[in-house]
């Protein structure tokens, strides 16, 4: 099983927030690959980048980033995800849930 963690939640996970730190690290000692992709990395790297406390984060930003799978999204996958996603949504079936938003029932998050 992989699970890819999108910026609200890895920031959760960097901030060790809302106990996602100890389920990841728990997820992970259970063998679940967890990770997250390059352009939620950007997204998180520019909010560091913009911080007014910019050395502060970003110890603890490239700390977390060691810790986890990182997964490219290049042009293949782009289309890939484009073509997923008009299939469901032709069906009416939801592509994505958010983590944070997710039933907690159904989610290691």
């Amino acid at each position: 099983m992989r699970i890819l963690l999108d910026s609200g939640i890895l920031s959760d996970y960097i901030k060790r927030r809302r106990d996602i730190f100890d389920r990841v690290r728990s997820l992970t000692e259970q063998g679940v690959c967890v990770g997250t992709c390059v352009p939620v990395i950007a997204e998180i790297a520019a909010g560091v980048e913009l911080s007014s406390s910019r050395e502060r984060n970003t110890p603890p930003f490239l700390a977390a980033l060691e810790t986890l799978e990182v997964w490219p999204f290049d042009q293949i996958a782009a289309l890939k995800y484009g073509q997923i996603f008009a299939e469901r949504r032709k069906k009416g079936r939801q592509v994505q849930v958010v983590l944070g938003h997710r039933d907690t029932r159904k989610s290691p998050f």
